[in-house]
């Protein structure tokens, strides 16, 4: 079990997922995409990022492979992306009014949710660990504050303490922007593949270091 993350059933009730998004800012779906799901992913995607090159940079991985756009190469996710924990898990978390003045005229807005950015991302052996990082940092966010992002990371492998598993700091979406994150503070994601991690924008994470094993992580 990952010490730090929550695990839930695919069937579990979207209260206690935001419950517990709200309060540690990730948790792990087991289970979230079945095992032909899974294979009809990797053949519709493993072509694309055997054929890719390595990121080349410090930041998305020197032995990482990168394949953005996934709507415009396979039709299997949309079961994986409207799943009611995280559909509704976003709607819940990011829809919430916000009230203005139009004239003398107080109203109240809602946001609406939109899918802004798709990757299939492959760790081979020998990457070094992704600096911890917030995603939400491309909206220039302002933190504790609003959600702008809640993330799904689907594993296509089983995701270990070994291979790259994600790093993430439970709770970190609530701390102020001058607190640095702390390699000795986060705890590797470790799922089966199939599983789906679903985290706010504001929790920092990266991806782990890949020095002890030749299997890859996607």
């Amino acid at each position: 079990m990952t010490a730090g993350l929550r695990r839930v059933a695919p069937d579990s009730g979207l209260e206690e997922a935001v419950e517990i998004l709200e309060r540690d800012g990730a948790l792990i779906v087991e289970d979230l995409a079945d095992a032909g799901t899974l294979k009809a992913l990797w053949d519709d995607l493993g072509p694309a990022l055997d054929a890719r090159d390595y990121s080349g940079d410090w930041y998305n991985g020197t032995r990482t492979r990168r394949v953005s756009s996934i709507f415009a190469r396979t039709n299997r996710l949309t079961p994986v992306v409207t799943h009611p924990l995280f559909l509704g898990a976003a709607r819940r978390i990011m829809q919430q009014p916000v009230h203005v003045w139009i004239g003398r005229s107080r109203t109240a807005l809602v946001p609406t949710v939109q899918i802004s950015g798709t990757q299939a991302i492959q760790i081979h052996h020998g990457q070094g660990k992704q600096p911890l990082h917030r995603d939400d940092a491309l909206h220039l966010r302002r933190h504790p504050g609003p959600t702008s992002r809640v993330q799904l990371m689907l594993a296509m492998s089983d995701f270990t303490a070994d291979n790259g598993g994600t790093l993430m700091i439970p709770g970190s979406h609530h701390w102020d922007d001058e607190r640095p994150p702390r390699a000795e503070e986060a705890f590797p994601t470790e799922m089966r593949a199939g599983s789906g991690l679903i985290w706010l924008g504001g929790v920092y994470h990266g991806a782990a270091p890949t020095p002890r094993t030749p299997r890859v992580r996607a």
